[in-house]
């Protein structure tokens, strides 16, 4: 579960630092 929530985070991190 920690994984996913991780996998999630990182996700959200990428997408405002390409935005």
């Amino acid at each position: 579960v920690l994984s996913s929530l991780n996998y999630f985070e990182n996700i959200k991190t990428r997408l405002s630092k390409k935005a």
